[in-house]
């Protein structure tokens, strides 16, 4: 009897394809798998390597950007030399074909252009068919415009509008070393640095003298606008609040004349009749009455100075004199100085500015003791802590404004060097000048730190 059809298959099982055959099929899967893995591999290698040459033409842009900018200021706006040296930078880079194009940088809406109200900012590209220096390895094969991708690469570099304000410590300590007439040359000096390095035109200045409390001297002030004024002003008014009653007390008590006595040589114990005449350096350890001394006009420019007796100009044998001496005591502070000096920022800063501070002083602050303490401000008239107050209130100043403060410390104290440098911010750093020629040397120093930036 035959067998049926589908018994005979079933008892033949599944059929088998042949072993060859099942080793070619895996041979093409690898072989294709293989091919597909090397393509992503070389394609890999061809974005990284593209990345790479991008980012090694981005640094040589940058180069020549900011080598553009320090040559812009130093050569006082010469576009020319600005050009050279920063084709220069490109050739040695390995990119000679960069453009190179002095323009108007604006920190308000951080936007370039080819054309400004002035000229502040240097613009290096390198297209993006140069950035390459050699072939890919397999985008060319597939067909694939790898090379240009991304785009061409730009770089500005800006001179940053800077604004500095001096905070100086006018009380009486200021008096001995010649510390006020070395910190009136370094101011001067600093000036100058400030307008060689401003061609431009855009940096402001100002004066802030602190004591027992602070007063705004010098308003922020357009530097380029106003160098001659700055330089005659400051001349005049870096100075000590006035020690006119000191003077006439060291002039009565040695027989001298307290109507022309002009300073107190505290070395020599002897008077000035005529300081002016001498070089402030010179004078040494002095009391020093006013800057306009032969006019016998004086200046008041604490607190606790009594308007009244300024303009009487008592003599040491009026009833009231003892209490003119006494309105000079009363403690000391950077704290007051730092909160005009933010007040200023607010009021009168320029956008984008590189805003810097120059503290000076010559001892630890503190608050006067007793009754003296409720005619301070606060923390003194508070019973807070000065010296914790003024370093919270630098770093306010740095996290609010973005202010750089350099605190020098124009004395040997251990400790006080240490709160001076603990009111440093941002890039600033604290000094220790030990002679009047290091002081005046330490403020030009701090005016040429860079105010170069590579911006977006």
């Amino acid at each position: 009897m035959p067998v049926p059809l589908l018994a005979l298959l079933a008892t033949r099982g599944p059929s088998r394809r042949p072993r060859r055959a099942q080793r070619g099929a895996t041979v093409l899967i690898v072989a294709l798998m293989l091919t597909t893995l090397l393509t992503f591999v070389s394609m890999a290698v061809d974005f990284t390597y593209l990345i790479m040459q991008r980012q090694r033409a981005q640094n040589a842009a940058d180069a020549a950007a900011h080598a553009g900018m320090i040559v812009f200021t130093r050569e006082a706006g010469d576009v020319d030399r600005v050009e050279a040296t920063a084709r220069a930078m490109l050739d040695r880079n390995g990119f000679p074909d960069g453009e190179v194009e002095i323009g108007a940088y604006d920190f308000d809406t951080y936007s370039y252009s080819a054309a400004g109200r002035r000229e502040n900012a240097v613009s290096v590209t390198i297209p993006e068919e140069d950035v390459l220096q050699s072939e890919l390895f397999l985008a060319p094969r597939l067909g694939l415009g790898l090379r240009s991708r991304g785009g061409d690469l730009r770089a500005v570099s800006a001179i940053q509008p800077r604004e500095l304000l001096f905070v100086l410590d006018q009380s009486c300590s200021m008096s001995s070393g010649a510390k006020i007439a070395s910190a009136k040359e370094g101011a001067l000096l600093a000036l100058t640095a400030l307008r060689d390095t401003d061609p431009n035109g855009q940096d402001q200045v100002g004066f802030v003298g602190f004591g027992d409390s602070a007063t705004l001297h010098t308003p922020l002030t357009n530097l380029h606008a106003s160098y001659g004024a700055l330089q005659a002003e400051w001349d005049r008014e870096i100075c000590l609040c006035t020690l006119d009653p000191y003077v006439k007390y060291f002039a009565a008590g040695a027989g001298q004349n307290q109507d022309t006595v002009q300073a107190w040589d505290l070395n020599s114990w002897t008077a000035i009749n005529a300081h002016e005449s001498e070089h402030p350096l010179a004078s040494g350890d002095s009391h020093y009455a006013k800057w306009g001394a032969a006019t016998l006009t004086y200046k008041c420019c604490e607190p606790h100075c009594d308007a009244a007796l300024e303009a009487a100009n008592p003599r040491t044998t009026d009833a009231n004199f003892m209490a003119w001496l006494n309105t000079y005591g009363h403690g000391n502070g950077v704290l007051w100085g730092l909160q005009v000096a933010a007040q200023e920022f607010d009021d009168n800063g320029l956008g984008g500015a590189h805003r810097m501070i120059i503290v000076l002083g010559d001892g630890a602050d503190f608050c006067p003791g007793g009754a003296s303490n409720a005619r301070m401000g606060a923390p003194c008239n508070t019973g807070g802590d000065l010296i914790a107050a003024t370093q919270a209130y630098a770093q306010q100043m740095w996290e609010d404004q973005h202010v750089h403060i350099y605190p020098v410390y124009y004395g040997t104290s251990g400790a006080t060097m240490d709160y001076y440098r603990s009111l440093a911010t941002g890039q600033g750093e604290m000094f220790n000048p030990r002679t009047p020629a290091e002081l005046e040397a330490v403020f030009a120093e701090i005016v040429y730190r860079s105010q170069i930036v590579l911006v977006p």
